[in-house]
């Protein structure tokens, strides 16, 4: 069987499980019955030296502008029934959207053209896409050719924030994968109960469980740490007030966070005006490695996510399962899949988002007893072991990816 595998941005510093899975799928089906294709290019700090030759590797669709539309035009002639289909339902969805979102998906329509040709030529049996502008583009990439297609839905953009034709790709596609229960249940849930059962999957994004020593750390001072993009649904402004009643409670610690994005320098100012400069530090975009030094040398890892008021948030963020992995008491924010990752009292505390006065209350009692943190950090090694080794959820991917397609099934609502 030949798959293409279809992401967005690729590689992307961020989105280390995405890399981990195309490894594994390639040397599971070997370079020629592997394609990799992303929409677009990386920048340059989505790139270092572990994943700069993956981009030889990858196929890139959004700047063949041109080679698109001539594919659209090509199969308009060649095909028009099934271009016509296509094009009916990009149609149908037109007015629902803004006018921003309706040139985005202007430029996934017309790159489907052009991955719908590349998967023809290259004798492509079955797609996988990742996030919603892949899903969207191998959506109607299947529509144009046939080929059975599957996505994995993570979080926002893919799931909880408006995405568009997430009905009919839950529809059409053979197979979805949900990274949480919580993701799997919303799905079945939106789709009105009307999918077959077993058709969408829960498999949690693994990690590469490290060799650690899981003796007390010997930080003077303890260390607090995170590794999250500086967005509104991280919850870094409820962080930093915890940060703050603690430093004026006169509570000795260290914090660390590892992460870019559109409020960093918002939250650089914040650190600033709290007079936490001392005591936080905000590192910026690192590579893993760098995010691995960290986590090795950190007393307690936080991640205060919320659902933002537009609906954004997290699936099951990774950061915290690699936390795990490394032996970290974990405080976080009941919400999504955390859930599955933390267990309240037993590997970490589970409080209410935006709830500063009772996340500091946990923190606080993480803080004063080193005994507490060993135990609670073993118990979510033991977890990280049982439930998010990379070995034994990347099985899982390759099982739900590569096993006998149902592809009549899909195909027959697909040209419906």
């Amino acid at each position: 069987m030949r798959l293409a595998y279809v992401t967005v941005t690729f590689p992307c510093l961020r989105e280390t499980f995405v890399l981990r899975e195309v490894r594994h799928l390639r040397d599971r089906l070997g370079p020629d019955d592997f394609r990799l294709y992303a929409y677009q290019r990386p920048v340059g700090t989505d790139l270092n030296d572990d994943n700069r030759p993956w981009v030889a590797k990858t196929s890139y669709l959004k700047h063949s502008v041109w080679a698109n539309l001539g594919a659209m035009c090509t199969w308009m002639v060649t095909d028009p029934g099934r271009s016509w289909r296509a094009l009916r339902l990009w149609m149908s969805e037109v007015p629902s959207l803004d006018l921003r979102t309706n040139l985005q998906v202007v430029l996934h329509v017309l790159t489907a053209f052009g991955l719908a040709r590349r998967i023809r030529r290259d004798g492509v049996d079955r797609m996988h896409a990742h996030f919603a502008t892949a899903s969207t583009v191998a959506l109607f990439a299947h529509m144009l050719t046939g080929v059975s297609f599957s996505f994995t839905a993570h979080a926002s953009g893919d799931v909880y924030v408006y995405s568009p034709f997430l009905f009919q790709k839950l529809r059409r596609a053979w197979r979805v994968i949900a990274i949480s229960d919580y993701n799997r249940r919303y799905l079945e849930l939106i789709s009105d109960y009307t999918l077959p059962r077993g058709k969408v999957v829960t498999v949690f994004n693994g990690v590469e469980l490290p060799e650690i020593d899981l003796a007390p750390k010997t930080n003077d001072v303890p260390l607090l740490f995170t590794s999250a993009a500086f967005t509104g649904f991280k919850g870094y402004g409820t962080l930093l007030e915890v940060l703050d009643l603690l430093h004026r409670d006169g509570v000795d610690f260290r914090f660390v966070a590892v992460g870019g994005g559109p409020l960093f320098d918002v939250m650089q100012a914040r650190v600033r005006e709290f007079g936490l400069s001392e005591c936080v530090s905000l590192l910026g975009p690192q590579p893993f490695s760098e995010v691995q030094k960290w986590l090795a040398r950190a007393d307690i890892f936080v991640f205060p996510a919320e659902i933002g008021l537009n609906g954004q948030r997290d699936g099951m963020p990774t950061a915290i399962t690699e936390a795990l992995a490394y032996g970290l008491p974990v405080i976080a924010t009941h919400i999504t899949g955390i859930p599955q990752q933390v267990m309240d009292g037993v590997n970490g505390f589970l409080v209410e988002e935006r709830d500063p006065e009772a996340f500091a209350v946990r923190l606080r009692q993480l803080l004063d007893s080193p005994e507490m943190r060993l135990r609670m950090g073993r118990e979510g090694r033991r977890l990280a072991e049982d439930r998010f080794d990379l070995r034994r959820t990347l099985g899982n991917v390759e099982a739900a990816l590569l096993r006998p397609s149902e592809s009549s099934h899909s195909e027959s609502q697909g040209h419906g």
